[in-house]
């Protein structure tokens, strides 16, 4: 129960009154273990024997340094030797493997490495890894269990300890790998959450992650039953995970319902849990489950961690890695990477932390209150053991413990050696692109560099190792080409780039015809080929076995040969306006391009006679809109020329309506085949009476080989009521009238009686 005073951080007189209360309570009931993760890897492939690692994150005053040990400087150090199973650590606890071989124990306890601390919640975190050789290739559950947990989280307080994580002995590679800081704090806003997958990565790109919740056995053992209940329903959550809790299968975002976290008792009347409150803490398991290319199962990894709810003040804090990661390295090469924890609340302090840091690495500012920006640099340098997949997750929490949470991740590979592995380039031609990319071994990312002669009018993208331009001339090159690796490795090679002259001919964007074509309707499209003086090449000049093809609007067309030195092809299109035929001729020497551009126009077909419309009856200062319906045999947008028949009277404005758009006569209206068009009628408050019955007043027109075309009359019929004299005039009298009567006060009665000075009376006493 000592942990409590490191959880109420929301309430510092109460927590420390509570601290002080529960030194004096023993801790042999409580693990004080603060979360695990499991992962596992074969020590070879098929050997059989498997390499365990285990992230442990355990509080240090466990069970008798002082709580305060930050400033008593008797905290654990990093890369301090600690005993997985002792009476400071998991005293009640074992790791069994699943398989007949002796379970781990306090009587033969691996130990770990310390890798990381956090002085402010009391815990720090050791890498234990160790090996175990099964006898067979079966799946085998292996797990830890301990005593009971922390006796102040919620829920299962008091509940037996238990990490299970699925093994397969015969595996080629290991099980993903994670990393979660030991306590992690989330908002307390509804709904909160966070991602998963950010702190996991697997071990082989080709194997597939799920994630779930794990089950109350596998939390907290066999026979585990929960009797709260939340208002009058039963807590239907067997698995013991908090109400509301959720995850992803397929992406790992945890989303956390707190609304469903109501007040609840057990059978007996005594309270489980409340409703959330900003230092709330509840013990969580996540399974992930790792599935081979072929979709067996490969294992699965068990991240056991504590949330904690936090009140948001302000802004949370960020977190930025520089580089963003994930990062390569071969064994034995360094590595370094810098993590930028920030707020942007006024006179804010930041805490940089880090969970799973491999043993040996380093990483500095962590630990220390700090203004923001807060930078922390780690470096690495991985041996032979290291190799596999390396999560490392920082936190950045602020004084009012909100907190960034991110991880990177680090691949540590047995370095093959640098090598170009290209053989040699292909050959270019003259005056036409050229684009060859050069393939590299060894470690990337790599940096390419080379010394190209001026005038090839070539270039070389360092990052990728692609060539590319256009040759000037032809002739015989010698490029020497250099690679480099971000261990400082470099190596060099020689190549000879061949450009060979440009073909006599080329394709023009040269469409004999059609110049205008209409939407929907088949239509003969003819090409030919042009020399570079822009005459058309005759049948003996085409060279050998050339073929044309097109690409209009994304979709391939293929022309066929007609005459003697034409191409046809029978296309419709399919959309209107000036229409793109990007032409492509390949042949012997031959590889050209070109366009051609067909003004296309939409089909508009309407056969009936004019329209008629009633508007209605309005009064002066209302609007009347009215839908236009008719029928027309329309493919594609066709500009529709708005025009009126006749003046309308004063204060009066006819306009059409497209969806949110109005259009005044004499604009274009650009009507697709589903628009619906509304004629409107505008009178201002202005406007006389007026009045009209099946008058031709508008005209849809639009263009057409022969000039504009009428394709649409519309008669309307509307009856205007004007305003009254008293409704158009009464205010301006009434005004008047106001400003008559002010003025008979002001020159009747207050101007009159201001008397000059002089005639003043003084009155004095007698």
């Amino acid at each position: 129960m000592k942990d409590a005073a490191r959880f109420a951080r929301g309430f510092p007189l109460g927590a420390a009154l509570l601290a002080l209360l529960l030194l004096a309570v023993p801790a042999a009931h409580a693990t004080h273990l603060r979360g695990m993760i499991i992962s596992w890897k074969p020590v070879s492939p098929g050997s059989r024997t498997v390499q365990f690692s285990i992230q442990y994150a355990q509080r240090w005053s466990y069970n008798d340094t002082p709580l305060s040990c930050p400033s008593s400087g008797s905290c654990p150090q990093v890369g301090a030797t600690i005993p997985f199973f002792s009476s400071r650590t998991a005293d009640k606890g074992g790791f069994y493997f699943g398989d007949d071989g002796a379970p781990l124990s306090s009587a033969n306890t691996p130990t770990g490495v310390i890798t990381s601390i956090n002085n402010a919640e009391d815990w720090y975190v050791a890498t234990v890894t160790f090996t175990h050789t099964y006898p067979d290739c079966a799946v085998r559950t292996a797990y830890f269990v301990s005593g009971d947990r922390v006796d102040f989280i919620v829920l299962g307080n008091g509940k037996q300890e238990r990490v299970e994580v699925q093994v397969s002995p015969c595996a080629a590679t290991g099980s993903a790998a994670a990393s979660m800081p030991a306590i992690q704090a989330v908002p307390l806003k509804d709904p909160t959450g966070f991602s998963l997958s950010a702190h996991v990565a697997t071990s082989d790109p080709s194997d597939t992650l799920s994630y779930r919740l794990a089950s109350s056995a596998e939390m907290y053992g066999a026979n585990i039953t929960f009797s709260c209940r939340l208002a009058n329903a039963p807590y239907n959550n067997s698995s013991g995970q908090p109400p509301g809790l959720s995850v992803d299968s397929r992406t790992g975002r945890v989303t956390w319902d707190i609304n469903r976290i109501t007040a609840a008792t057990d059978a007996t009347g005594n309270q489980c849990f409340k409703t959330p409150e900003a230092g709330d803490v509840w013990a969580v398991q996540f399974i992930v489950t790792v599935t081979d290319k072929n979709h067996n199962l490969k294992g699965t990894v068990p991240i056991d961690v504590i949330l904690q709810f936090v009140r948001q003040v302000g802004s949370l804090p960020t977190l930025t890695f520089t580089p963003a990661g994930p990062l390569s390295v071969a064994v034995g090469n360094p590595i370094t990477f810098t993590a930028t924890g920030n707020s942007t609340n006024a006179g804010a302090k930041i805490t940089l932390n880090a969970s799973g840091v491999p043993a040996g690495a380093s990483a500095t500012n962590l630990n220390r209150q700090l203004p923001p920006p807060v930078p922390s640099s780690f470096s690495w340098v991985p041996t032979e053991r290291d190799v596999g997949s390396h999560v490392v997750t920082y936190t950045a929490t602020d004084e009012n413990s909100q907190q960034a949470i991110d991880s990177i991740t680090i691949h540590v590979i047995n370095a093959p050696p640098l090598q170009i592995t290209t053989g040699s380039l292909p050959p270019a031609t003259s005056s036409q692109p050229y684009s060859s990319v050069l393939v590299a071994g060894g470690v990337p990312p790599y940096r390419w560099s080379a010394d190209l002669p001026g005038d090839t009018g070539l270039s070389l993208n360092p990052a990728t190792g692609e060539i590319t331009g256009t040759p000037r001339r032809a002739g015989s090159y010698e490029i020497n080409v250099k690679l480099s690796d971000p261990q400082g490795h470099q190596i060099s090679k020689t190549f000879t780039l061949q450009v060979n002259p440009s073909p006599a001919v080329l394709l023009a964007p040269f469409l004999l015809e059609p110049q205008r074509a209409t939407v929907g309707s088949p239509v003969k499209l003819v090409a030919a080929l042009r020399s570079p003086s822009g005459t058309q090449l005759s049948a003996h000049e085409l060279p050998q076995r050339v073929t044309l093809h097109a690409e209009i609007s994304g979709s391939p067309v293929e022309f066929t040969p007609e005459a003697e030195n034409q191409f046809i092809a029978i296309v419709t299109f399919h959309a209107s306006g000036n229409i793109s035929v990007r032409l492509r001729a390949t042949g012997e020497g031959l590889d050209a391009a070109g366009e051609g551009i067909v003004n296309v126009e939409a089909r508009f077909i309407y056969s009936s006679g004019p329209i008629l419309i009633d508007l209605g009856q309005l009064k002066a200062g209302n609007e009347s809109c009215k839908q236009i319906s008719f029928v027309r045999d329309q493919e594609g947008q066709v500009p529709l020329h708005f025009r009126t028949l006749q003046s309308t009277p004063a204060h009066h404005t006819l306009l059409l309506r497209r969806a949110t758009e109005f259009y005044r006569p004499g604009t274009t209206i650009p009507l697709n085949a589903n628009d619906q068009l509304e004629v409107c009628l505008d009178s201002s408050r202005w406007a006389r009476s007026s009045q009209t019955t099946r008058e031709p007043w508008i005209a849809l027109t639009k263009d057409s080989d022969g000039g504009e075309r009428e394709v649409l009359r519309i008669q309307l019929t509307w009856q205007v009521e004007g305003l009254g004299f008293w409704e158009r005039w009464g205010r301006l009298l009434l005004a008047l009238l106001v400003l008559a009567v002010i003025a008979f006060f002001v020159y009747g009665y207050i101007k009159p009686q201001r008397f000059p000075k002089d005639l003043a009376l003084t009155f004095v006493p007698t």
